[in-house]
């Protein structure tokens, strides 16, 4: 299984368009910080995305309440 990487995360979804690169800055310990914000497109597929989560949550407790209703 491959590892997270976060940096092909941002590229991916930097050419999806889903976020936008908003500047960088340097810290004080001299570490090079990249900022990005979330884009309309990204809410767009962000809500998208959180509705299939609780569709299938709904789904699996619909199943799960049938499984128990066998046990009884």
């Amino acid at each position: 299984m491959p590892a997270f990487n976060p940096y092909k995360t941002i590229v991916d979804l930097e050419e999806k368009s889903c976020v936008q690169n908003v500047g960088a800055r340097v810290d004080l310990d001299g570490r090079r910080r990249q900022f990005y914000r979330i884009t309309e497109t990204g809410k767009d597929v962000l809500e998208e995305m959180l509705h299939t989560v609780e569709h299938v949550s709904h789904r699996v407790q619909q199943i799960a309440f049938a499984l128990e209703g066998e046990e009884a």
